[in-house]
């Protein structure tokens, strides 16, 4: 089954403090934050945070840059992103449904800022 090779990341765009997004790797949460720790994330939650050091915690270009980066030094695969897939015109056939592979999702998110 092709899903048993994925490693998908999650991203969030509006609910504080939980960071840019989630990769749910086997039985590990790992939250990633644009900005250095907020103390509003819960200890126990999450097995690991990993933080960017980006200097606003908006998804800019230096942050998106920041993330693909860890993304692929975690071996992710791909993206759900159901808010994207939204946003993506109907005759825009380079996606097939909410789940994008990383390198399709950040070609489409760079397009975007």
């Amino acid at each position: 089954m092709e899903n048993q090779n994925q490693i998908i990341f999650s991203p969030d765009y509006r609910s504080p403090p939980s960071g840019l997004g989630t990769i749910n790797l086997n039985e590990d949460l790992i939250l990633i934050q644009a900005t250095d720790g907020d103390p509003r994330v819960k200890e126990g939650v999450y097995s690991h945070i990993y933080q960017l050091g980006s200097v606003n915690e908006d998804h800019d270009l230096e942050t998106h840059e920041k993330l693909m980066t860890l993304l692929r030094t975690l071996d992710v695969t791909h993206v759900y992103d159901p808010e994207t897939a939204y946003n993506m015109p109907c005759e825009d056939t380079r996606w097939p449904g909410e789940t994008f592979k990383l390198d399709l999702w950040d070609t489409i998110v760079r397009e975007g800022l």
